[in-house]
């Protein structure tokens, strides 16, 4: 009971910090080289509840990437709650900064209980997330974490990295 308070405190901490604005850094490249029409999304980010609701109850994760040959599969229910932790409850500031690269879905006890588009480009490091209604149509719009960021450039590299001996 406690370890799951903790667990819980600490979730909520981390996506509060992630929708806090972070000051520009002269590390970041130059404005120049980003999408010259930077557009904000009109789409909410999700709210605290369903991000919680997947945390609490998703147990599988499947990543089907559009143009990559191969896909993943997250089952253990530690990496589950981390591949979840991908995600932020800040709103998307630039739609145009990255195409799509493939689709997340969410299960619990086999059934599917969130589906999202993940946008990411490797050049900029630029990441989000679009989750999808039962219609399709897009609901909510995510700015992704620094972590999920680092997981889709290595997924990213792992894609154009030759198989050994090819």
């Amino acid at each position: 009971m406690r370890i799951n308070f903790i667990l819980c405190t600490l979730i909520i901490s981390l996506f509060l910090l992630g929708s806090c604005k972070q000051p520009a850094t002269s590390t970041k490249e130059p404005a120049a080289k980003s999408t010259p029409s930077g557009k904000k999304s009109s789409l909410k980010p999700p709210s605290l509840d369903f991000v919680k609701r997947l945390h609490e109850e998703c147990d599988f994760i499947d990543y089907i990437f559009d143009d990559f040959s191969f896909s993943v599969s997250v089952k253990k229910r530690s990496s589950v709650q981390g591949n979840i932790g991908y995600l932020t409850i800040a709103q998307v500031e630039d739609i145009n900064c990255a195409r799509a690269i493939g689709s997340i879905y969410y299960q619990a006890k086999g059934d599917h209980i969130a589906e999202a588009r993940v946008f990411f480009n490797p050049k900029t490091s630029c990441g989000y997330f679009v989750f999808l209604d039962k219609s399709n149509r897009p609901q909510y719009a995510s700015n992704m974490s620094d972590s999920g960021k680092t997981f889709f450039a290595q997924v990213h590299k792992t894609s154009t990295t030759p198989a050994p001996g090819n």
